[in-house]
């Protein structure tokens, strides 16, 4: 396959109590009439960048919205973790694949294939997108969002990983440990060390540290790409956030 060219794994698995949300699981949650699982894959198939589409998720439930636009609908398993070794079973011999969450409604196919191609000029094992705080708040001023402040800027992270499949599969407790602790940053401590989490928490560390304290840990090359597609970072998690991104497509 043309390096260019990558196969894409949606993780649509997951419940959420969320306003509106009659289904249970949060990628069947309906915006503007539609489920965002939809306007996932409907970005994913307008971008020439993307081969074939993998969702993981309750394949009964999510049939009927995808089933001809993706090629493989995948049944999720109990964990995150789960879900994400069964997405890559399809694409287990691929050189890289395309990780997406399928809470990101506003993604379009520029921001997936800038991302990919300035990934694919990397050569890394590992890129993940993040967006610069002026540039997500002129487009999406009415979502809250965390940022982290570094030397380069305050920035927010995306919803997509370039990733190369082995280092999921030969680090696969790491990455467990890093799904359960990613909503609690006094965790990075124990993960990337103090001095490093001191820097952090200062806005002292800069991007390059903490590529190099990724390397370090899983002996990868990791590179954090600096997205200028707001849309590629904005997720739904809330019920402000659903208010919100009613409000913007009502304005469309």
């Amino acid at each position: 396959m043309n390096k260019s060219v990558i196969n894409a794994i949606v993780l649509a698995g997951g419940r959420e109590d969320l306003e509106g949300n009659v289904h249970g699981y949060k990628s069947l949650l309906a915006l503007n009439g539609r489920p965002m699982i939809d306007y996932v894959v409907e970005a994913l198939k307008n971008t020439p960048d993307v081969g074939e589409i993998a969702v993981v998720g309750p394949v009964d439930e999510l049939s009927p919205y995808i089933s001809d636009k993706v090629d493989y609908i995948i049944s999720e398993g109990d964990s995150m973790m789960d879900n994400v070794i069964f997405g890559l079973r399809p694409f287990q011999n691929d050189d890289r694949v395309l990780f997406l969450s399928s809470d990101i409604p506003f993604i379009t196919p520029d921001a997936i294939s800038h991302f990919i191609k300035q990934s694919c000029l990397t050569d890394a094992d590992f890129c993940y997108p993040i967006v610069e705080r002026s540039v997500n708040e002129a487009k999406f001023s009415g979502f809250k969002r965390t940022y982290v402040r570094l030397k380069e800027g305050a920035f927010t992270g995306g919803n997509i990983m370039y990733v190369k499949p082995s280092l999921v599969t030969n680090h696969k407790e790491l990455i467990e440990d890093l799904i359960a602790m990613r909503k609690e940053p006094i965790n990075m401590i124990e993960l990337f060390g103090a001095g490093l989490a001191i820097d952090l928490a200062i806005g002292r560390a800069s991007i390059e540290a903490i590529e190099k304290r990724i390397e370090q840990m899983l002996n990868i090359r990791a590179k954090a790409i600096i997205s200028p597609y707001p849309e590629i970072s904005q997720d739904i998690d809330k019920n402000d956030d659903i208010k919100a991104a009613l409000r913007i497509f009502e304005g469309a």
